[in-house]
């Protein structure tokens, strides 16, 4: 995304926000400066990227330390993090605590991962709003964040989190052909529920239940004709993979009806201005302000 682009994006909330009687903060003078001196680098080039960073941490490499400045200092990131935080922005601030082997971003991942994955007033359980895929790829980074700071308070709350999340898509669960699936919500690939992340051996959580559960901001309810879904409305900005409001699903025969399995975000919208108008929702545009998301996350510290 070039940065017209980015101002031009940022022009039509305004006008929008002002149509809609909502006023949206100033962004930060960070995220003004980076719009206007850089293209925007594309999300997938740096999931790529952080995948194979992750690799490089798992062997035991030792990262240069321009690599890191470029990790801290990165303008997707620093842009996202004000409008659209998401997976991408928790996994870039775990990859620099974990290459730096420091905790600096200890609060706001506690932060952040609280904000996507919200604990329910009514039952105190956890789940990822972008849906069960986007929490297995976050995982991947939080769970070896959470072991490389034992000390860390904020990475201990993290730890309990990522149990939570966990016991509660397993709860949520519906059955095709004996495996367990998640509840369909989000940018969700169409792929069971690992074995190896479920909270308890998995054959107890095969056995067959009927009725009523419900875990954070899923109620899942079990028949004999099926499963039903309620999905309520936790947008976080203008992260597209979250959903901008509730919504009911019906599962038969093992399948979800009317919804449409994530198949990676080049298919996900027939057209670019599909893309554009899920993202300018009034709902999403509203919490940008209502969650102070550049309050929250906008640093100018680039040594973060």
């Amino acid at each position: 995304m070039t940065s017209f682009r980015v101002w031009l994006l940022a022009a039509i909330l305004t006008a929008l926000a002002g149509l809609w009687g909502c006023a949206l903060p100033r962004p930060s003078s960070t995220l003004k400066a980076e719009m206007s001196t850089f293209n925007m680098t594309g999300g997938f080039d740096l999931a790529v990227k952080q995948d194979s960073l992750l690799v490089r941490y798992a062997r035991g490499e030792v990262i240069p330390p321009d690599e890191l400045v470029a990790l801290r200092a990165n303008p997707w990131i620093r842009a996202s993090q004000e409008v659209a935080p998401g997976n991408l922005v928790i996994r870039q601030w775990g990859l620099i605590d974990l290459l730096s082997h420091e905790p600096s971003n200890a609060p706001r991942i506690l932060e952040l991962a609280e904000l996507l994955a919200p604990s329910s007033p009514d039952n105190g359980g956890r789940v990822w709003s972008e849906g069960y895929s986007y929490w297995r790829y976050t995982r991947d980074v939080l769970a070896p964040w959470v072991r490389a700071f034992p000390e860390v308070e904020a990475a201990r709350r993290v730890g309990t989190l990522i149990s939570s999340v966990d016991s509660c898509f397993a709860a949520t669960t519906y059955v095709r052909n004996g495996s367990l699936y998640p509840a369909p919500f989000g940018d969700l690939r169409d792929e069971p529920l690992v074995d190896s992340l479920l909270p308890a051996p998995a054959s107890s959580w095969r056995e067959g239940w009927k009725g009523r559960r419900t875990c954070g901001f899923v109620t899942a309810e079990r028949t004999d004709s099926g499963s039903t879904y309620r999905i309520a409305a936790q947008p976080v900005g203008l992260n597209t993979h979250i959903p901008a409001d509730t919504q009911w699903i019906a599962v038969r025969e093992g399948f979800p009806q009317g919804f449409r399995f994530y198949e990676g975000y080049s298919r996900k919208y027939p057209r670019s201005v599909d893309e554009k108008l899920d993202m300018l929702r009034i709902e999403r545009v509203e919490s940008v302000n209502r969650l102070h998301l550049a309050e929250r996350f906008g640093n100018p510290d680039p040594r973060r």
